[in-house]
């Protein structure tokens, strides 16, 4: 609602949750109702947030996430649909490091790994965002 200035009464959010001493991982998905006006019109978002609670499980928590996007992996994929990360710059995120995902013809699909000191979240958009948004994501994302 805040990155995009929507009515929330418009929109179904979804959260689930799975925790354990060790790790703690909400997945949420927010979507517009199928009878709100313009609903297809509407942004949608879906993103992962995974909270490492022990230190050494950081990195294969890291690469799960990374290989639900990045299919290079997986030779099964129709060549337009391979999609890989690519590293861009962490600041603007405010992140140590950030990979965004590309289709195989270099097109962005504004998904994006953002990675924390203790704490991972993969977030899809399903349009580009300003940097102004991004300012909003940030700020909602590391409080």
């Amino acid at each position: 609602e805040d990155i995009f200035n929507i009515k929330y009464e418009e929109y179904n959010k979804e959260l689930h949750t799975n925790e354990s001493f060790l790790l703690a991982e909400y997945v949420v998905r927010q979507h517009a109702r199928f009878d709100a006006e313009k609903h297809k019109e509407m942004p949608t978002l879906d993103y992962t947030i995974v909270i490492v609670k022990a230190p050494f499980l950081y990195d294969t928590c890291k690469n799960e996430l990374f290989n639900r996007g990045d299919n290079t992996w997986d030779s099964s994929w129709p060549e337009e649909m391979v999609c890989t990360y690519k590293s861009i710059d962490p600041t603007i995120w405010k992140a140590t490091e950030v990979y965004t995902l590309y289709f195989a013809d270099g097109t962005l699909d504004n998904r994006y790994l953002l990675c924390y000191e203790d704490y991972l979240i993969d977030i899809e958009f399903d349009r580009e965002l300003t940097e102004e948004q991004i300012a909003i994501v940030v700020e909602k994302l590391t409080q």
